[in-house]
């Protein structure tokens, strides 16, 4: 790789703090408090009845969880009634979102779906209930207290038929494995401990050694009979039971492999780059033809293995190493770093229907190894939840949060179900903090999504599912990966391989630079220079084809500026970015594209506020006047099933191309702010920490080719990229 047009550095260079005005106005109520009282007192009586009625084995400590449901209105965190709740001893364990028809709409047009509601999970017993109830009557009732019951839409107790999720058919007296989840932190154990007495009472077997702990949930496995799940959902602290779906890797991710007729050796060289580290989670590699680039780690469960699974691990290792074989002219590349393949499956676990067991694996290497790059070519197979992340996802976007590692994930390979509701990413690939990647099915300039390839749309937020697709083989174009195993090139397909795929090419990033990009760096990179496609939308290929060259990744053309920005922005204090505009003239319209990225926190026990840290930034075409545009606005997803309100703020990376008018542009900004939320509410400025964020910024102008040059000229403090090393980087 030559440095000519290289990568602008330091963009963070042209941020400054910068003073913004909020407007803003009285929050309109849809209901006056007299006129509610009578309902809600109803409502809420009516649950204290059914806490003091239940089976006191299902409410340990005499408390039990109800739904609390706002008003539409009231979808923001900032205006959950956290003084009411706290008033009357009642604790907030967690929130998600639902689809109602309010009694009174506040919205001109009102959808037919209904609106976005969120609804409070709240725990308390049924004195702390009649509490309530009585303060609604209470002459003395502050102003804000009142206000607070005036955002309640419903009120309800959560019923064991609304926990249960994709059980599927079956006989009664058939024992099913079960996942449950239980509104329980670390510190709660008397709900777990009276969860485990009421399985008990169930004929429920409960993995108590498995289970799985994160913020204010725990996951649990259970082995129950058919004819007894719904009396083991009607204990008031579990939120969630679905049946346990097998390891995607057991479906036939090789979907046809078959030898081609290319000759290829592998190359003699060590890796590019040996300090980097590598954690590849999958079915095993078996033998020690690639011991100069590999270390496999097994676990007593694992070394029993079968032909399948190391067939797999080969492919997916292999890709990392050397990519798509079809363009190697005789010798594979040199590959860009050593990995370690991680056997976190064999013969013995995979029958095992729990996965609990290849979660514990997994989030045991992130926890003490701390890979700077990670691959997960298999997960759970099924689609995502929208009211409830998988333990899967919930574990693994909690450990990625520490920004770390780049992580790449498989979306699944049921993209072609009939079932439409199958059709979906598969978890974990809807971490927030990690890359799903899906297929394309070529990788020539004309190409679409791999028919088997999972769409979207992702949760909200997350809603950009996958974030991208990458060439994973089709039937008329299959992915050539050399198989060691067999020591010849074979022809595959699957999501199972672009991931992999994606993630060579960051390491290639990483491997080449002087200065290595951090995870999110090289996150905000892939997305940014996705090609997008030119009328398939997000549902289908997220932002679009990603680039697997590492050098066109980080190369400009002549009348383009592509400049990253690795900041920093503390709470309270938004900042303004300088966008790079050359003085020259400018021969064409001017293209702006941008692309924010950040690692954020999450909250598992609130799926409607998932991500903990957001961003609102707004556009500014000319930098001394008042005047703002719309830049990241989503045209994508367009449909009230998709967006909802707030909702944009939270997403942990935005991304768009816009075209102007060169007269209508000078010295473009963007003035960013930064956002947190604990819990689902806002958060106070002093309790909240600097958020690392990054920003990629490319101008580009028709018919100009001095845009580069002039960028350089003009900001001193911008400087390209270094390589590290002259090695020419190939694909």
């Amino acid at each position: 790789m030559t440095n000519k047009n290289l990568l602008i550095g330091y963009g963070e260079t042209l941020v400054s703090p910068v003073t913004l005005k909020h407007g803003g106005g009285d929050k309109r109520y849809p209901y006056e408090f007299q006129a509610i009282r009578p309902r809600l007192s109803t409502l809420i009586d009516a649950a204290a009845d059914q806490v003091g009625t239940a089976n006191p084995a299902t409410v340990p400590h005499g408390e039990a969880v109800v739904e609390v449901t706002l008003h539409p209105a009231f979808l923001a965190k900032s205006y959950f009634p956290r003084q009411l709740l706290n008033e009357f001893d009642l604790r907030h364990v967690g929130s998600k979102g639902r689809f109602i028809r309010p009694q009174v709409s506040l919205r001109k047009d009102p959808p037919e779906g209904g609106e976005s509601a969120p609804v409070l999970f709240v725990a308390g017993t049924q004195s702390s209930l009649r509490a309530l109830e009585g303060g609604l009557w209470s002459e003395r009732l502050p102003a804000a207290f009142r206000d607070d019951y005036r955002k309640i839409e419903d009120f309800q107790v959560s019923g064991a038929a609304g926990k249960i999720r994709q059980i599927g058919d079956g006989k009664a007296d058939e024992h099913v494995d079960l996942e449950v989840v239980l509104h329980a932190g670390t510190h709660q154990s008397y709900v777990l401990d009276g969860f485990v007495s009421w399985a008990s009472q169930c004929g429920a077997e409960v993995l108590i050694d498995k289970a799985i702990y994160v913020p204010m949930l725990t996951f649990v496995p259970v082995r129950i009979a058919r004819s007894q799940i719904d009396a083991l959902a009607e204990y008031s602290f579990v939120r969630v039971v679905r049946r346990i779906a097998p390891l995607r890797v057991h479906r036939p991710v090789v979907v046809r492999a078959a030898t081609v007729e290319q000759t290829v050796s592998v190359p003699s060289e060590a890796a590019i780059n040996s300090d980097m580290s590598v954690a590849l989670f999958d079915g095993g590699i078996g033998h020690d033809r690639l011991q100069k680039w590999v270390d496999e780690y097994t676990w007593p469960d694992t070394k029993g293995t079968t032909a399948k699974l190391l067939m797999h691990g080969n492919a997916v290792t292999s890709t990392v190493l050397f990519g798509e074989a079809s363009s190697s002219e005789g010798e594979l590349p040199r590959p860009y770093a050593k990995v370690r393949h991680y056997r976190v499956i064999g013969k013995a676990n995979g029958g095992d229907p729990d996965l609990f067991d290849v979660l514990h694996k997994i989030d045991w290497v992130l926890v003490n190894d701390q890979p700077q790059f990670a691959n997960l070519s298999l997960g759970p197979c099924l689609p995502i939840d929208d009211d409830d992340v998988h333990v899967w996802t919930t574990l693994l976007d909690h450990r990625l949060s520490n920004g770390r590692t780049f992580a790449t994930v498989a979306v699944g390979n049921d993209g072609d179900d009939a079932d439409p509701a199958m059709c979906r990413v598969q978890p974990p690939s809807d971490m927030v903090n990690a890359i799903g990647v899906g297929a394309a099915n070529s990788s020539g300039n004309t190409w679409d999504r791999a028919a088997y390839s999972c769409i979207g749309p992702g949760r909200s937020p997350g809603l950009m599912k996958p974030d991208g697709v990458a060439f994973g083989g089709s039937a008329s174009e299959p992915f050539h990966v050399y198989d060691p195993g067999q020591e010849e090139v074979i022809g595959v397909e699957g999501t199972s391989f672009a991931a992999p795929h994606v993630l060579r090419a960051a390491i290639g990033v990483a491997a080449s630079l002087e200065a290595p990009l951090s995870s999110t760096a090289l996150r905000a990179l892939l997305i940014h220079r996705a090609e997008q496609h030119p009328t398939s939308g997000g549902r289908q290929v997220g932002w679009g084809r990603f680039e697997t060259d590492p050098a066109r990744l980080i190369r400009c053309a002549d009348n383009e500026a592509m400049v990253i920005y690795q900041g920093v922005i503390n709470p309270g204090q938004p900042v303004r970015a300088k966008i790079p505009f050359p003085d020259i003239p400018f021969n064409g319209k001017v293209t702006v594209q941008a692309t924010f990225a950040f690692t954020t926190p999450t909250d598992p026990a609130h799926s409607l506020n998932y991500t903990k840290a957001g961003l609102t930034v707004v556009f500014r075409p000319v930098e001394a006047a008042k005047k703002t545009l719309p830049f990241f606005n989503q045209d994508s997803f367009d449909s009230e099933d998709d967006l909802r309100r707030d909702a944009q703020k939270w997403e942990a990376c935005l991304s768009r191309m816009r075209r102007f008018n060169p007269s209508t542009l000078k010295d473009p900004v963007f003035d960013i702010e930064y956002l947190t939320r604990e819990e689902g509410r806002a958060m106070p400025a002093k309790d909240q920490v600097p958020l690392p964020y990054v920003l990629v910024v490319t101008l580009s102008v028709a018919g100009t080719p001095e845009v580069y040059n002039s960028v350089l000229q003009k900001y001193k403090t911008l400087q390209p990229v270094k390589l590290a090393t002259q090695v020419h980087i190939r694909t």
